[in-house]
């Protein structure tokens, strides 16, 4: 077999702990290779060996059937392999032709006008609708994630490696990724694709290799496995689906009337009960966020009215909400919920720190240690290492870590902002079970999701959103999922 990469016995230690124990893993040109497993089992340091980021421990690459020696990131893009992270790494301050364009520029001498038409070019070709000229900052989570893939694409490149790259795009989004990635096999380029999304696996892929604990458990046809048994090899057994029970709700806790943020969010106007789920589902881009900020006192309303346990409120800053007992979940836990650098017990206990605080700005070291481990614990976070820097936890840990960090502060009201986003399916169900218990114990949950499916077998009622606006309001069923499609892409209103 012509194989444009092979991997071979490849191992990884980090101190003492191996996380990859000699995987092999070979791309043809032409295809998608997906990697798949839970969070922890090495897809993104095997990626990462790939790339140059982290060198090997063992083993041995083969490029093109050409020993690899050291491997570095110049190096591997010299060898034509280009990665897009997990976590966009962009400079902000710079535009997004610049951010596209960097490194390719002739010469000592830029010729902006030039690096704009060529950005503009990529950006066209790959079918994404982004200013060139705006600065990187000023972009959503989404949009510089389209940034990685437009400079990834602007390469060379012979295989590209996407770690959960359509983690932040809409389902358009979504599409317009799925054509390029179609484009670039017809151009013989081999795509690693690394994602928790099965059903994307079985739409892009010809093969599919399987992570667990730093090993491969096996290489498939994705023509020839179904979903279970991808599951199967994923976790090591059949999987049990967390039950999520929808319950009758109790009294109003939240009430909004005719609240606005423009031009983002345009008269809304909800009711929240005690011990309810209420999803809030949409396109990405359709105003979830930024309702879920306005609610957090994150960003002031611009007009309407907002009741909390039935009294007005008008919140000037998220430590107002707080006080009245509400708690975001951010989307972006990197960036918006967790300190990567500060070890897991720092950032459970940062949003709490008033509560295990004595006279005179004092800690109480019995109760600190007490609320981070009864965190710990409820939350199932793996390793239960408090100690641990955040950074060096799995993505599904760290969401669980930010989730704890808000669960801390004994919220009343609860609002989660895509929260199994970038996480594995053992870890999205215990999650699923995680938010059905607490809406038995009486909190009351605002959940805004971009995946139909996941709103709508969580939560007792849906609120379709388009546009910055309500459109329809269905019962929390999966069954739904088409009618709900249908609403929120076609704006069928009530």
């Amino acid at each position: 077999m012509n194989y444009m990469v092979q991997m071979k016995d490849v191992c990884k230690d980090f101190s003492d702990v191996r996380v990859l124990d000699c995987v092999d893993l070979q791309i043809e040109p032409g295809t998608v290779h997906a990697l798949v497993g839970e969070n922890g089992a090495g897809k993104s340091t095997l990626c990462k060996i790939l790339a140059g980021f982290y060198p090997r421990d063992g083993g041995e690459i083969l490029v093109s059937g050409q020993r690899v020696g050291k491997l570095d990131s110049r190096r591997a893009l010299e060898l034509g392999i280009s990665m897009i992270y997990q976590e966009p790494n962009l400079a902000p301050l710079m535009t997004v032709a610049e951010n596209i364009m960097l490194g390719q520029e002739p010469g000592f001498v830029i010729n902006a006008n030039q690096s704009f038409r060529r950005a503009e070019e990529i950006l066209a070709t790959a079918g994404f609708d982004l200013n060139v000229r705006l600065p990187v900052s000023h972009l959503t989570a989404h949009e510089k994630q389209l940034v990685e893939i437009a400079k990834a694409i602007s390469l060379d490149t012979r295989v590209l490696i996407m770690d959960e790259a359509t983690a932040a795009l809409s389902a358009v989004e979504k599409e317009h990724l799925f054509t390029v990635i179609r484009k670039l096999k017809e151009q013989g380029v081999g795509v690693i694709y690394v994602t928790h999304i099965l059903p994307e696996v079985f739409e892009l892929a010809e093969w599919v290799t399987v992570l667990r604990n730093g090993e491969n458990i096996g290489t498939r046809k994705v023509s020839e496995v179904t979903t279970d048994e991808v599951i199967e090899m994923m976790v090591g057994h059949k999987l049990t689906k967390a039950t999520v029970e929808h319950r009758q709700t109790g009294m109003e806790v939240l009430r909004l009337e005719n609240v606005s943020n423009l031009p983002e969010v345009h008269g809304v106007s909800l009711s929240l009960f005690q011990g309810e789920i209420l999803g809030i589902g949409g396109l990405a881009g359709s105003g979830q966020r930024e309702l879920a900020r306005v609610i957090f006192g994150a960003d002031r309303m611009d007009a309407g009215e907002m009741y909390v346990f039935g009294e007005k409120v008008d919140f000037k800053s998220p430590s107002d909400a707080m006080n009245c007992g509400i708690s975001l979940v951010p989307r972006d836990r990197k960036g918006e919920s967790l300190v990567p650098e500060m070890s897991l017990g720092h950032n459970v206990e940062m949003a709490s720190l008033p509560t295990i605080t004595k006279l005179l700005g004092i800690i109480d070291p019995s109760q600190e240690r007490a609320m981070i481990r009864n965190q710990i614990q409820q939350l199932d976070i793996v390793p239960p290492m408090s100690g641990k820097v955040m950074e060096e936890f799995s993505g599904g840990n760290q969401q669980k870590a930010a989730i704890a960090k808000w669960l801390a502060t004994k919220p009343k009201i609860l609002i989660l902002d895509e929260p199994t986003v970038g996480v594995d399916i053992r870890t999205r169900e215990y999650l699923y079970g995680t938010l059905s218990e607490l809406a038995k114990e009486g909190i009351s949950l605002l959940l805004t999701s971009s995946d139909l499916k996941e709103v709508l077998r969580l939560s007792n009622r849906v609120l379709l959103m388009r546009k910055g606006r309500f459109v329809n309001e269905l019962p929390g069923d999966p069954a739904m999922e088409n009618e709900a499609l249908r609403i929120i892409t076609l704006g069928e209103e009530e």
